[in-house]
């Protein structure tokens, strides 16, 4: 056996020393780049923004109920073609009774429109201010005698309608 130098022990107890500082040094460095982590991932959720979507909302299959809802609504945009003060008057209450028919199959309960809207929670349907004006000027032409409206306050309210019934899947 061969003697190992006196130097090169002191040598390698200074490298091992060195390397036992710097091991605890990373292994300290890693707990707190791990705790700064896990307190930015916690933080970050009060600032994200919310992504869910509605459980009204279906697309990727077009069911039996949507596309006769489309049948309806394209007849609904031909009467409304025709121009006459009439016909958007019609197109109107159609595309309304549509959206009516649409609420009352996703079994929402209330004895008019206006309760089933009611019941809809205005976070999960974009357009709920919209579909509310479409059924105030619907609900105008309807009792209110002699009740005139512009031809963009009739296309106005389609758009407004059409933007509710593909939010909640209906088309």
């Amino acid at each position: 056996m061969t003697d190992i130098p006196p130097g090169f022990v002191r040598v390698m107890d200074t490298l091992w020393l060195a390397f036992s500082g710097l091991r605890a040094f990373f292994i300290v460095l890693n707990v707190l780049i791990f705790g700064v982590l896990v307190y930015a991932f916690v933080r970050s959720f009060e600032v994200r923004p919310k992504f869910h979507r509605s459980p009204y909302r279906k697309k990727k299959v077009i069911t039996l109920r949507q596309s006769v809802f489309r049948e309806q609504w394209k007849m609904i945009l031909r009467k409304f073609q025709g121009g006459s003060h009439d016909a958007m008057r019609v197109t109107i209450i159609e595309a309304d009774a549509l959206a009516d028919e649409a609420l009352k199959q996703m079994n929402l309960k209330g004895d008019t429109m206006a309760d089933r809207l009611g019941r809809l929670n205005p976070d999960e349907v974009p357009s709920m201010n919209r579909i509310w004006k479409a059924h105030r000027l619907r609900n105008d032409i309807v009792h209110r005698a002699g009740f005139s409206f512009s031809p963009e306050e009739a296309q106005g309210a389609l758009g407004d309608i059409e933007a509710f019934l593909q939010d909640i899947g209906a088309l």
